[in-house]
């Protein structure tokens, strides 16, 4: 029965396929069925007065089914019997027109059901590439630390999903890129980006695209909530190489709580926001488009209202996180080295122009945080930290960054922004030494007294032999994802 309803479901398919060409076909063939008509009445009206325009229509309809009853009499002049033939093969055409375009329906029905099959065997391929590893260089970095079972990583193999895949990995199994984008069309865990996007025009930029992995359980992204004080915040998973990645396992670390945006809650919006109220599509809200007097259709009122529910359930997810007072919010944004600017991790947290600070209650405590970031990473590592004013969260009129969006709204917690370089997340072998440590460095300053949980534990103590996502559920809310384009 499911088997058959399956089917009968295809059937279906296959006229929402082409019932616009069977639209369109059949308002041809009913125009000229009816010019046809109009041709008949001006010829049989000079033979028999008596003949009107109504019976010349009754008759070309009717002659679609041969006229079963005799309705009206057949056309007696010549050149109504030739009008009479034409419409004979415009009858056939009203049949045959609509079998044909439901065969070719059914076809491309059943190949995109085929290739819906296919998409789904690259796709298992495709995850199975992204095996859990803890990594040489973090195995080893974790080997030297001192044994002490009262730390809150002892136990902790910290195994992780790495960055990207070389796209070319898998070409070499016949699998094309154009197989790759259709299933990251269906399959929102995957993403196709440019290692260019990593390096400064200086250093030159050769195009290699890399398939990147990313835990989806939102419509907008992933949320997990570890019942931790800091809440680690990725707007730009979308667009920035390895940044997702980056800030994924940042939170998972130290079980801190995490929150990513990892498709268009609405276009063009990201950590820096000109309006925060209204979600844009093609550059305009739908306010601004009534006040210039454009037309707005369903369909287009259908994108503006999912964009907003998108962004509102970002929002509101994010402010449950970082209700209680005194929380921390980092947010997560990449930035290029180049020969201006070899820092590789930014941190900003006040405007300069003397406005509010996006840190409320905890100055003396990101004093105290900003400080032991750069000595663990510059002792360990030689990679630089630095608060900067490069990239200012500037509050001009209408622009305003996620972090005075939140304290806006009543959340009273303190926000901080870090930059990491995307040279450190794409290219740096001990990035993930580097992420640990700055994982600990967070957890030990801001919240020392928090644990893992042991779910946490388990998933990043699993081993090579298991892949993809532990906590992804993207399957549970693929149909109802909105995709901008």
């Amino acid at each position: 029965m499911g088997r058959n309803l399956k089917d009968f479901m295809l059937f279906g398919k296959a006229l929402g396929i082409i019932k616009y060409e069977m639209y369109i076909s059949l308002q041809i063939l009913i125009v000229i069925a009816l010019l046809l008509s109009c041709l008949m009445y001006l010829s049989e009206s000079v033979y028999n007065p008596d003949y009107d325009l109504w019976d010349a229509i009754i008759w070309t309809f009717v002659k679609f089914v041969d006229d079963p009853a005799d309705i009206v009499d057949p056309p007696c002049t010549v050149f109504g019997q030739i009008i009479g033939t034409l419409i004979g093969v415009v009858g056939i055409a009203i049949f045959a027109v609509p079998a044909g375009l439901i065969g070719s329906g059914f076809m491309e029905a059943m190949n995109e059901r085929r290739r819906q099959k296919e998409l789904k065997c690259f796709r298992k391929k495709m995850t199975r590439a992204f095996a859990v590893s803890q990594g040489r260089q973090l195995k080893q970095y974790l080997e030297k630390l001192s044994k002490d079972n009262k730390q809150w990583y002892s136990e902790c193999r910290f195994g992780y999903i790495s960055n990207n895949v070389n796209v070319a990995k898998f070409q070499l199994q016949g699998i094309e890129l154009r197989d790759i984008l259709d299933v990251c069309k269906i399959y929102p865990e995957f993403r196709v980006k440019n290692e260019a996007m990593a390096k400064s025009i200086e250093d030159g930029r050769d195009d290699r695209y890399v398939l990147e992995h990313f835990p989806v359980n939102r419509r907008y992204g992933f949320f997990a909530n570890r019942s931790s004080r800091v809440t680690i915040v990725s707007t730009s998973s979308r667009s920035e190489l390895c940044i997702g990645n980056f800030s994924y396992y940042l939170a998972k670390f130290a079980g801190f709580n995490y929150i990513s945006k990892d498709f268009d809650v609405a276009d063009g919006e990201s950590y820096y926001n000109n309006n925060w109220e209204e979600p844009s599509y093609e550059g305009l809200t739908l306010r601004e488009r009534l006040e210039k007097g454009e037309k707005v259709s369903r369909s287009l009122k259908a994108i503006y209202d999912n964009k907003t529910t998108l962004r509102n359930e970002f929002l509101s997810d994010l402010e449950f996180l970082c209700k209680k007072e005194g929380s921390w919010v980092i947010c997560m944004l990449s930035h290029i080295k180049n020969q201006e600017n070899k820092i590789d991790i930014h941190v900003a947290h006040a405007l300069t122009d003397g406005s509010c600070s996006t840190i409320l209650s905890g100055k003396e405590t990101y004093d105290q945080l900003l400080v032991a970031l750069n000595k663990n990473l510059r002792d360990e590592l030689q990679l630089s930290v630095e608060e900067t004013t490069r990239y200012p969260l500037v509050k001009r009129g209408a622009y305003c960054n996620l972090g005075y969006k939140l304290q806006n709204d009543g959340c009273r917690c303190n926000v901080l922004t870090m930059r990491v370089s995307s040279h450190l997340m794409a290219f740096n072998l001990k990035m993930r030494i580097a992420q640990f440590i700055m994982s600990r460095t967070i957890h030990n300053v801001l919240e020392p007294q928090h644990h893992l949980l042991p779910k946490e534990e388990d998933d990043m103590n699993r081993t090579k032999q298991s892949s993809g996502f532990m906590d992804q559920e993207v399957d549970r809310i693929k149909e109802t994802i909105f995709e901008s384009e």
